[in-house]
């Protein structure tokens, strides 16, 4: 299973995603396909999710294991947790 995800324009020291939650995709093939299709109503939608006020900067297609590591990481930011807080990025 693959999600589609927007990367949206590092703010302070996050760098805010975007995820398209209307449907997965069975291939990396297939999700690309789909975003590079779709790359303009993606942005807006993204834009849009961001109060307008974060451009997106690219589209990427993330597995299932790296979709969840991105939930996990996006969880434990901040907390005593979070491993990758001092200077890398999640």
């Amino acid at each position: 299973m693959w999600f589609l995800v927007v990367v949206m324009t590092m703010t302070s020291d996050i760098t805010p995603l975007w995820i398209f939650s209307k449907t997965t995709f069975e291939t990396r093939e297939t999700c690309i396909e789909f975003a590079m299709e779709n790359k303009d109503p993606l942005f807006t939608e993204a834009i849009k999710a961001h109060n307008y006020q974060i451009p997106p900067v690219l589209i990427t297609c993330v597995p299932e294991k790296g979709m969840k590591d991105i939930m996990r990481d996006s969880l434990e930011y901040g907390t005593k947790n979070d491993t990758k807080a001092m200077g890398e990025s999640l």
